[in-house]
């Protein structure tokens, strides 16, 4: 029931196949998955295939809720040790989706086991729920703070939608969440070193607490596997304050604007489309919340910046990156593509019907 779609494998729409990267057959989600509406008014069937197969074949331990952000494909095979908060919530957002549509209580088990897992294994000490938990290499220590929002943000939204005393818990959860990843020192002053994108999640404190070589605070322009700019992370907390209305969440996220009022991208290095689709929807949505021209300003100085730096007239297709003049999908062009239309739109007051949703996170 699973789907071919992740960091380690794709769909060949030519030979109807599938794409192994490194002759890995794994499983994973990459980013959210916004379309489940639409996909179960086409293909209920298959929908709930893949929601049946997400608990059976990638949940490792149906009791402890212990699984792996990678499962097999083409057979059963699940992992443990890699229990990222954020993939628990995609998981959460597909069942409850599931659970709507054919109200089979085997979902709402799915959503709990999952819920009991982060909720046992939160650290005694700060509350914050670890990257990763019985992995040797990070000793239940390593704190992805931008995951745990991302699992807020799905508890939220899932919350409603579920019976009231479920629901109620995993909105606990998420305003646990919020007030642990506020007590973090992030410093988005305009020379402070960003978010904290890697801490300790006993202390948490900024710090690299697995490889000793990764980058622990977010950064304003480059961006690599794994690592976040200044501007996505501050965009999920724009989610959350649109969810919350938490006051801690407007204060960054304003203060994270001000930061690109006064930069630009230094292009020694390659600049990729979707780091400044990033800023383009950070300035957007500092403009939504203040009503302040200057942001509104300075986001179409970059969207400007995009069409000079991605565009030309031999192909309608941004190029994969500053110093890049194939397209790739994996430097986020369709992030790009979708700011600058919101932009045109907010620009021009074009209202739509449809949202455009932000997926990076």
């Amino acid at each position: 029931g699973l789907m071919a779609w992740g960091e380690h494998i794709g769909w060949d729409f030519n030979t109807e196949t599938t794409i192994e990267k490194r002759q890995r057959h794994n499983h994973e989600f990459f980013r959210p998955w916004v379309f489940w509406g639409k996909c179960f008014e086409l293909v209920p069937q298959n929908c709930v295939a893949f929601a049946s197969g997400l608990w059976y074949h990638q949940i490792h331990d149906h009791e402890t809720g212990e699984f792996s952000r990678h499962a097999q494909y083409d057979q059963h095979g699940t992992g443990i040790q890699n229990q990222y908060p954020r993939h628990g919530g995609f998981f959460m957002a597909t069942w409850v989706e599931a659970y709507e549509k054919t109200k089979d209580t085997l979902y709402l088990e799915a959503i709990e086991v999952i819920y009991d897992f982060y909720h046992r294994n939160r650290n005694r000490t700060s509350g914050a729920i670890p990257g990763e938990v019985d992995n040797p290499r990070s000793n239940n220590l390593l704190l992805w703070p931008q995951s745990n929002l991302g699992l807020a943000i799905d508890l939220w939204d899932a919350a409603p939608r579920l019976p009231q005393e479920l629901g109620g818990k995993l909105k606990e959860m998420a305003l646990e969440i919020d007030e642990v990843y506020q007590r973090i020192k992030h410093d988005v002053s305009p020379d402070g070193p960003g978010f904290v994108s890697q801490g300790n999640a006993e202390t948490l404190a900024a710090e690299d607490v697995r490889d000793g070589n990764n980058r622990v605070y977010s950064d304003r322009w480059t961006t690599g596997y794994g690592k976040s700019t200044d501007a996505n992370t501050a965009n999920i907390c724009m989610l959350r304050f649109q969810q919350t209305g938490n006051e801690g969440f407007r204060q960054l996220i304003r203060a994270t604007a001000d930061r690109y009022l006064d930069t630009e991208p230094v292009t020694d290095f390659p600049v990729y489309p979707g780091s400044l689709g990033d800023v383009i929807h950070l300035l957007m949505n500092t403009h939504e919340i203040t009503k302040e021209g200057i942001y509104l300003d300075r986001a179409q100085h970059f969207a400007q910046m995009a069409l000079d730096m991605f565009f030309d007239d031999s192909s309608p297709l941004p190029r994969a990156s500053s110093r890049h003049w194939h397209y790739e999908a994996i430097t986020r062009t369709d992030n790009l593509m979708m700011e600058l239309l919101r932009l045109y739109l907010v620009a021009n007051k074009i209202e739509i019907q449809s949202g455009l949703v932000y997926l990076e996170r």
